[in-house]
């Protein structure tokens, strides 16, 4: 007994006899084979669900810096800002990478030291002409129409390096879309600022005009009544008799009716430019706009 509790303990799993029987020495053999076999093959389990734990771990990492990217952004109306970001998230990945976002002023291009240098920028803008995705050893492009990354030290490890090869392109997708959508805001507002200047513009015009309009009604009207005025003074000279004085009065009222007419219609016009002028200073809600007229 305490020679066969020493062998158990020097880590033997089984033991004979001596003399010992041929088909018994055979089962333990086999039976010894299917106990390594298994064992081998539940390592195997355990290192395959280790390594799908921390693959699990790292997708949650992974998919968590681009969600905060994706958040962060969503509103961002600055390219410089997106650059940053866009950086940072780079950084979060534990890589070292430089990074371009081109738009319609000028091209950003930023490393984790800074604003490129002329000879950094130089290198990635002719990285654009290497296709979408180009690896060469520990470096990678990734190229979209207004991102690039450049990766200077990729992972030797070929799963790592696969994975993070996936989460920047989306990522470069992602900031893709984003800088499209805040030029298309740049581009909304530069037209908004337009079209506001112009209805500025239009409604100074045209309460100019409104202004001319009253005076030259003002004008007309006191000419008119000076002409009558005038030509009835004139009677006494011209030696009239009264019937060819009402006779030339009735002449004159029957020309200067109509036009006087005119001038007591011009309350439609005057109500026509006033709803020009509220249709300008007022936005399409009905709220003033911040217009002033002088």
């Amino acid at each position: 007994m305490e020679e066969r509790l020493e062998a158990f303990e020097s880590g033997g799993n089984d033991f004979l006899v001596k003399p010992f029987d041929a088909e018994i020495l055979a089962i333990k053999v086999k039976l010894a084979i299917e106990a390594k076999i298994e064992r081998d093959r539940l390592a195997n389990e355990k290192n395959n669900l280790q390594k799908t734990a921390l693959q699990f771990l790292s997708s949650i990492s992974d998919n968590g810096v681009l969600l905060n990217f994706i958040r962060t952004n969503l509103s961002c109306s600055d390219q410089e800002k997106l650059a940053a970001n866009l950086l940072e998230a780079t950084i979060q990945y534990g890589i070292h990478c430089h990074i371009q976002v081109r738009h319609p002023n000028g091209n950003i291009t930023l490393t984790p030291q800074g604003i490129a240098t002329p000879l950094e920028e130089s290198v990635i803008d002719q990285s654009q002409t290497m296709g979408r995705i180009f690896q060469f050893k520990k470096r990678m492009v990734i190229n979209y129409s207004m991102i690039s990354i450049i990766v200077i030290d990729m992972p030797e490890d070929m799963d790592t390096a696969g994975r993070i090869r996936d989460n920047l392109c989306i990522l470069a997708e992602t900031a893709e879309a984003i800088t499209e959508t805040i030029s298309a805001r740049k581009s909304s507002a530069e037209k908004a600022e337009q079209l506001q200047a112009a209805s500025i513009n239009a409604t100074l015009s045209l309460e100019e005009v409104r202004t001319e309009y009253r005076a030259h009604l003002r004008e007309s009207h006191f000419l008119l009544q000076k002409l009558v005025d005038e030509v009835e003074k004139s009677y006494i000279f011209l030696g009239l008799t009264d019937r060819q004085e009402l006779m030339v009065t009735d002449i004159m009222n029957k020309n200067v009716a109509p036009v006087i007419a005119l001038f007591e219609r011009s309350a439609a016009v005057e109500n026509r430019f006033d709803e020009i002028i509220n249709s300008l200073t007022n936005d399409k809600n009905g709220n003033a706009a911040d217009v002033w007229l002088f």
